[in-house]
């Protein structure tokens, strides 16, 4: 903005000045004038858009990050940020991770949501956590619990060998049959008992007629 300024000459105050007083204090106020005039000339302006009345002017412009909006006369000047393209909604679950991608403003400019791929956990994934606890197996091994929150590995033994209880708590086991404290009923006579409760026909005296069922003597009179 130019200012162009011209000082008055005493003798041409006199003219409308009636007094001496009054004429040195209108000379000090062209002078105030002119010093303000001057410093106008050169101060910075920020506008919106460029202006040739204006040689100090600083536009305001708007950029990849910031965006520049001119309300018009009387209206503001509205700064926002530009958009990234990214919808606005709630990324991510409890069964889904989240990958951002991040420009160096700080800006979130990508967001995916994936399924978790097992195959990108590092390490054994624990039994508390929905694994085994467990990285290798050999053929015939079998898992059990022991522990609220952990299984083992059961290793298989020779052939012939049954799966016993080991009791409540206690981890289970390979072994024998104890046909004395493991069996329940009558054994029947395909497996080696006489499918009878008391063995067979007992009793004592003199008979002449026998019944045998599979080579054991079950009646006699």
């Amino acid at each position: 903005m130019d200012v162009t300024t011209r000082k008055v000459p005493r003798d041409e105050l006199r003219q409308f000045i009636p007094n001496l007083r009054s004429i040195i204090a209108f000379e000090n106020m062209q002078e105030d004038i002119g010093n303000t005039g001057d410093a106008l000339s050169t101060a910075g302006f920020v506008v919106t858009s460029p202006n040739d009345n204006l040689n100090s002017a600083r536009v305001l412009a708007g950029s990849a990050n910031i965006e520049v909006s001119d309300g018009g006369a009387g209206a503001d000047v509205t700064l926002d940020l530009t958009d990234t393209g990214i919808v606005a909604a709630d990324y991510g679950s409890a069964t889904r991770i989240l990958i951002l991608s991040i420009d160096a403003k700080g800006r979130i400019t990508a967001a995916q949501v994936i399924k978790i791929d097992v195959s990108d956990v590092d390490g054994t994934l624990a039994a508390d956590h929905g694994g085994t606890g467990q990285s290798s197996y050999v053929i015939g091994d079998l898992l059990y619990a022991n522990g609220a929150a952990s299984l083992a590995r059961l290793a298989d033994v020779a052939a012939g060998n049954v799966l016993l209880s080991g009791g409540v708590a206690t981890a289970p086991l390979w072994g024998k049959v104890d046909l004395a404290s493991a069996v329940s009923g009558v054994l029947a006579v395909a497996n080696g008992g006489t499918g009878m409760a008391g063995g067979g026909f007992t009793g004592t005296g003199a008979y002449t007629n026998f019944t045998f069922t599979d080579g054991i003597c079950t009646s006699a009179s």
